[in-house]
């Protein structure tokens, strides 16, 4: 089973980061903006899709995710 940590809501959308990993983001829910960062403005996405290319920009580990109420999701890196 997957355990997610750092939880966050946004009015329609959620992003967390898995246990296993601190460098890769996962988003579900609506994504009419593009707010899942999955390089589309697809449907709403039922199950959790990793951000593109976020894990392979990454300079370092996710310390804080912050959902904007409908259409942002940001990240804080060290």
């Amino acid at each position: 089973a997957t355990t997610w940590v750092a939880v966050v809501a946004g009015a329609a959308h959620t992003c967390a980061r898995q246990t296993s990993t601190i460098l890769s983001l996962w988003c579900w829910g609506l994504n009419t903006s593009g707010q899942l960062g999955i390089g589309t403005y697809t449907s709403p996405q039922l199950t959790p899709k990793e951000a593109v290319g976020y894990h392979q920009q990454a300079p370092g580990p996710i310390l804080r995710i912050y959902a904007g109420p409908a259409a942002n999701t940001t990240f804080v890196m060290q």
